[in-house]
Order: C-alpha cells, then sequence, then structure tokens
C-alpha cells in the first residue's frame, strides 16, 4: 500500500478483491494497514524512487539471505539424517557380534530419529522455499535495474512499481499454497 498510493494507484480499486474470501484475522489486519496509509499522491518523485528502491534492495536482500538459510536448514538435516541410518546400519551389524541393549536401543531410535528428520524435510519445504527465494531475488533485482535505468517516474517506473507490488502479493500466496495442507496437529 505504502508503495502505490503516493504514485495515484488504489489497490483496493485496481489490484485486489476481498470479495468473498470472509472476515477473518488476515483481511482485518489488511483493512487496519488500509486505513494507516497515506493516501495523498508524492509531490516529490525522486525521494518516492530513492524510498522504492530501498524496499526492493531490502527484499532482494531477505530473498538472497533466505535462499542460504533454507538450504543451510536442508543440507544439515539431509546429511544428519543419512548419518543416523548409516549408524542404525552399524548398530545392526554390531548386534550381530555383540549382544548388548544399547545396540537395540540405537538399532531402534536412530532410524526413527532419521525418519523424523525426513519427515520435517519434507512439511518444511525447505529446498522448495530456497528455489522461490532464488527467483524472487531475481525477478526484483530486474526490477531494480528497471527502476535504475530510468531518469524521471513515467509509465515504465509504474509498471515497475505494479510489478514488485504483484511479486510480493503472489510470494504470499506461494507461501499459503505451499503451506496450507502442511498443519500438523501436536496432538
Amino acid at each position: 500500500m505504502e508503495i502505490l498510493y503516493p504514485i495515484g494507484i488504489d489497490p483496493l480499486d485496481e489490484l485486489t478483491n476481498l470479495h468473498g474470501q470472509g472476515w477473518n484475522w488476515m483481511n482485518a489486519y489488511f483493512a487496519y494497514r488500509v486505513t494507516k496509509v497515506e493516501t495523498t499522491p508524492c509531490d516529490d518523485l525522486i525521494a518516492y524512487k530513492k524510498a522504492l528502491k530501498k524496499i526492493m534492495v531490502g527484499q532482494a536482500e531477505y530473498h538472497e539471505g533466505n535462499v542460504e538459510k533454507m538450504e543451510f536448514i536442508h543440507r544439515r538435516l539431509h546429511t544428519f539424517a543419512s548419518w543416523l541410518f548409516f549408524a542404525t546400519l552399524l548398530a545392526c551389524l554390531a548386534h550381530f557380534a555383540v549382544h548388548l541393549m544399547i545396540l537395540t536401543l540405537l538399532a531402534g531410535f536412530l532410524p526413527a530419529l532419521a525418519a523424523a528428520m525426513h519427515g520435517i524435510l519434507a512439511t518444511g519445504e525447505f529446498s522448495k522455499t530456497a528455489s522461490n527465494s532464488k527467483l524472487m531475488a531475481a525477478q526484483i533485482h530486474e526490477l531494480i535495474k528497471k527502476l535504475s535505468a530510468s531518469k524521471s517516474l513515467v509509465k515504465e517506473d509504474r509498471t515497475v512499481v505494479i510489478d514488485f507490488h504483484s511479486i510480493v502479493i503472489n510470494e504470499v500466496w506461494g507461501w499459503k499454497a505451499i503451506f496450507i495442507d502442511k498443519n500438523v496437529p501436536l496432538a
């Protein structure tokens, strides 16, 4: 909202449609935020472009950092789970030679722990989230280049603003699509 109103775009009229979505906490928060946004057009377009670019750079940096975090989590969980399966194999082989209670416990516990880690990997969608963030960062960097290339706020810049807004909104819908069926009950 903060990036669209100053250039005369009312997202409630042009870009979003809350009709039929029900009144939940997200829509209530959205309505609250809309009432807090300054709706007067911006007179200082140079300052507006500078502020917009700062927002866009911040989003791109967030997604670049998110790629690193998600890939690290994915790699770490996968590696640890693989080592647990190898440790289980060793415990089973050792159990043929020596019958110890700890080996029986390890042969049962280690694969359960590894399976739980693979369940976290499947539910967390870390690799998919990383690739989505990588794509988002690339798209935002492309828009930053377009914004930087223009000298004044013209129709192309308005398109950049709308495209950036769409990317950010679509990201939220993407998160919803990825995680809507991942609601794992605690009990």
